[in-house]
């Protein structure tokens, strides 16, 4: 017999033992504050000040730059049980803001076996809410090199991942590039972002500068990256990537390309309709630099016949 009861999100016991901290302040001038016991054990330790103190920082580098962050709650799970535990529990509750209704069991089974599956291979998640969850082995990172300020390429990664999760808080609704075939551009465009922002990143939370080692470009990375290298040059990939909604970025990525290489209305019609069939390749975006090259040629080559 199929039950028709509700699954309400909630707090599980994994989440508890682990430290949880929420976000207070304005942009510009936000805080960690302890959600939890261990939480607040763990900033009465001198590599708990230094990052809360760090975080706090980071923060306020993000609001300067034009780009405030919409971080509300971070979690530090220490064990794959916590970590499990409280993708699950995002999980749930995204998804049931979505419905806007509790979840039915069958749907609540569904949403747990992503979130397990989720859990094997993320190093940290963002929230519909922007509620951010680290993975153990990043918090082990972070943690140890506040304790010890020794430089790794572990602690350096830790910090990247940290930095991308950051970034998706930046976007109006980061669960949105999953219902309108944006999830290339969200997560590209966080990742190129975190990796051109590691060193500042790394200098506001008050660690050393040090570098990651054997990260390898997704398809998605290479594809943004390849899009914004056909606009304007010096211009800013942030305020391209985060100074809008997602949705509109498209847009504008077809209409500074179309300006940078002087193509008319039409061409820059065509390109808008390229991207609504973008699929985040890279090989996708050298189809569209190809389709932009030709284009452009054909333009200098019609600026150039001169009249008889």
């Amino acid at each position: 017999m199929t039950s028709t009861a509700t699954i309400p999100p909630s707090v599980s016991l994994g989440r508890m033992l682990h430290p949880r901290f929420t976000v207070t302040g304005a942009p510009g001038a936000q805080q960690l504050v302890p959600a939890n016991l261990r939480a607040a054990v763990l900033t009465k330790e001198p590599a708990g000040q230094a990052f809360v103190t760090g975080v706090a920082s980071l923060l306020r580098g993000f609001a300067t730059e034009g780009t405030p962050s919409t971080l509300a709650s971070l979690e530090l799970p220490t064990t794959d049980q916590g970590w499990r535990d409280a993708l699950i529990d995002a999980s749930i509750e995204d998804t049931t803001k979505r419905a806007g209704r509790p979840l039915l069991p069958a749907e609540a089974a569904d949403v747990t076996r992503q979130a397990e599956a989720i859990a094997l291979e993320a190093e940290g998640v963002t929230s519909k809410s922007g509620d951010v969850v680290l993975a153990p082995h990043v918090v082990q990172s972070l943690l140890t090199t506040f304790a010890t300020g020794t430089a790794s390429p572990a602690a350096a990664n830790a910090a990247r991942v940290f930095t991308h999760e950051l970034e998706h808080t930046i976007s109006p609704d980061p669960t949105l590039a999953s219902v309108t075939n944006l999830r290339w551009l969200e997560e590209g465009g966080s990742e190129l972002l975190a990796h051109t922002r590691l060193a500042t990143s790394l200098r506001e939370l008050g660690l050393p500068a040090m570098k990651p080692t054997g990260i390898a470009y997704s398809d998605s990375v290479l594809a943004v990256a390849h899009l914004a290298s056909l606009t304007t040059p010096g211009s800013s990939m942030r305020e391209l990537l985060q100074g809008r909604a997602l949705t509109d970025v498209p847009a504008e990525l077809a209409t500074r390309i179309a300006a940078r290489h002087q193509l008319g209305a039409a061409e820059r019609t065509l390109l808008t309709q390229q991207f609504d069939a973008f699929d985040g390749s890279k090989a996708s975006a050298e189809v569209i630099a190809a389709f932009v090259a030709e284009r452009a040629a054909v333009a200098r080559g019609a600026a150039a016949v001169t009249p008889s």
